[in-house]
């Protein structure tokens, strides 16, 4: 196990660590869909577009489309757009389409929209205020088309 050959580690002069190579770098290790999910803290509002392959949790304000793997609504979230997710969970407002194939309306939950989806639990409590309709195929985010909240019908008017 042990031998009489066994090297002695060099000690090194200062000057000598100074102009020894670095050591590499190690190469980060790419992040997995399985990781923490993004959050949207309640003091932030977002207006524009939101898209993630992984899991995405609202609890601010967010004014625009919105495409995830898993999107989760807090108590406090608030999202004025399109959302289009495989699961969505509600516990806040949405005002807009939501296309997910696994919808869960908690019992806070304040919904203004249509729901194209393939299954629907809804707690007591929750408001639900729009059309409820069965999706043929299962929501596919990598090919969900999002089109900006753009009013299709305003004239500008120039001063």
């Amino acid at each position: 196990m042990f031998s009489r050959d066994t090297k002695v580690a060099k000690d090194y002069t200062p000057e000598e660590m100074e102009t020894s190579p670095p050591k590499p770098a190690e190469t980060p290790k790419p992040v997995s869909n399985n990781g923490a999910p993004s959050i949207i803290s309640a003091d932030l509002v977002i207006t524009g577009e939101l898209r993630s392959k992984g899991d995405l949790q609202i609890d601010g304000q967010v004014e625009g489309n919105v495409t995830s793997r898993t999107l989760t609504i807090g108590p406090s979230g608030d999202v004025n757009g399109m959302i289009t997710a495989q699961t969505l969970r509600i516990s806040g407002k949405v005002d807009g389409q939501v296309f997910a194939d696994s919808v869960f309306l908690l019992k806070t939950a304040k919904v203004t929209s249509d729901i194209t989806q393939k299954s629907l639990t809804m707690e007591s409590g929750a408001i639900l205020e729009g059309k409820i309709s069965r999706a043929e195929n299962s929501v596919d985010i990598d090919t969900a088309d999002v089109t900006p909240l753009r009013p299709s019908n305003v004239e500008s008017k120039s001063a």
